[in-house]
């Protein structure tokens, strides 16, 4: 059970640094018409989410 508050805790973490980076990323692109490393990275930590609720099942 404590385990599985970890990874709930870590899923919560993943997803808020996301939807930042994503936010970000789309200020910079919006502002700039640049791709800025953030927005190149979203995919790796969708993954990663992804990977966590896998694992929680």
């Amino acid at each position: 059970m404590i385990e599985q508050s970890y990874y709930l805790l870590w899923i919560l973490i993943a997803s808020v640094g996301s939807l930042y980076f994503m936010l970000k990323g789309l200020v910079e692109l919006i502002g700039n018409y640049r791709v800025s490393v953030e927005t190149a990275l979203l995919p790796c930590s969708f993954f990663v989410i992804f990977r966590l609720l896998s694992l929680c099942q």
